[in-house]
């Protein structure tokens, strides 16, 4: 037998740490800096891979099985298992190594790494590929034994995303025809899950919902209460007028409440399902003789009311010949069909 050789790359340093209640070889000695030794297969050792797994349900999964040789040797075991997993649909991936049980486990947290690091956090099956490694003990020696490769299917951890969020409420209607679309980027609500929207509520005590994109879809399709199905975001408590907490789908689902007219931004965490709304004060212009009525964007804001609460605001001037005006909104400025005047 020859003296306990491991590849370099098996050194303590490359393994990842786990945070599993599984024993992922605690117990064994970190490996020595040998010679590199290649690893060879044994009659009767073989390598099989469990079913898909879910990395949301626990925080180790089984992803291999294993067989023995019917005639072990007297004094040999096989121990120290661990994998080298490379995902198996992305060019140019890093093979990553990680600690495995005896009983075929691996941590949960090493799983959704790699699959977040290479294909993101989307919810989805994905296929890693692996090859499993472990030490043929006896007398204290050991030698590297390996397998045929194996093919692991997990889904990482991740909240259901829509693509689109809409919002209802006594402000904008409790149907499609009156729902207001949030703002987000283009890029995938996995790695941006933020959405955003400006809202101006005229009254007090206005109730809210989100309609996800399912939702309406189905609702356009003629889905019988497809707007109203499993899936609309809300709150645990009716009538919730906290300026900030956590959104549900599951259960029964509330209204959250605005208690207050105003203009407001409401912003969206759908990777932890978390809400903040913010009231803010608009922006308003004066256009007209006193700035030339200049409606450049750029250029024509040169006359800006001055904002004494979110609902009051005041400019003050020494008017000369021409007194005419009117008023845009900074979002709408340039845009004169939606100026206020007399």
């Amino acid at each position: 037998m020859k003296k306990i050789l491991f590849y370099a790359l098996f050194s303590a340093a490359a393994f990842m740490a786990v945070s599993c209640d599984e024993d992922f070889n605690q117990d064994v000695a970190a490996p020595q800096a040998w010679p590199q030794e290649e690893a060879i297969t044994l009659p009767g050792f073989t390598v099989s891979a469990a079913s898909a797994v879910d990395l949301a349900t626990a925080d180790s999964v089984a992803v291999f099985t294993y067989t023995v040789p019917a005639n072990m040797p007297e004094g040999t075991s096989i121990s120290n298992f661990r994998l080298e997993i490379t995902p198996d649909a992305v060019d140019g991936a890093a093979s990553v190594l990680v600690n495995a049980a005896s009983n075929g486990k691996v941590a949960s947290a090493d799983l959704q790494k790699i699959i977040e690091d290479d294909y993101g956090k989307r919810p989805v099956e994905r296929t890693l590929s692996a090859k499993v490694y472990a030490n043929w003990m006896k007398e204290g020696q050991a030698s590297l034994l390996t397998a045929a490769p194996i093919v692991i299917k997990a889904t990482p951890k991740a909240p259901v995303i829509s693509g689109a969020y809409y919002l209802v409420g006594d402000m904008v209607g409790w149907d499609a025809k009156g729902m207001v679309k949030f703002n987000h980027s283009d890029k995938d609500v996995y790695e941006d899950p933020i959405f955003t929207l400006m809202i101006t509520t005229k009254k007090d005590n206005q109730y809210w919902k989100i309609i996800p994109q399912e939702n309406v879809d189905a609702d356009a399709a003629g889905v019988e209460n497809g707007f109203w199905q499993k899936g609309v975001v809300g709150v645990a408590v009716d009538g919730d007028d906290s300026m900030s907490g956590q959104l549900i789908t599951e259960g029964d689902v509330k209204a959250a409440k605005i208690t207050k007219a105003g203009m407001y931004s409401i912003t969206l965490n759908m990777m932890d399902y978390t809400y903040t709304i913010k009231e803010i004060a608009p922006e308003y212009y004066i256009v007209g003789a006193m700035q030339g009525w200049n409606s450049d964007v750029i250029k024509g804001k040169t006359c800006m009311l001055y904002p004494q609460s979110p609902m009051i605001h005041s400019y003050t001037t020494q008017f000369n010949n021409d007194a005419n005006l009117k008023i845009w909104l900074g979002s709408d400025f340039g845009n004169w069909s939606a100026c206020y005047g007399a």
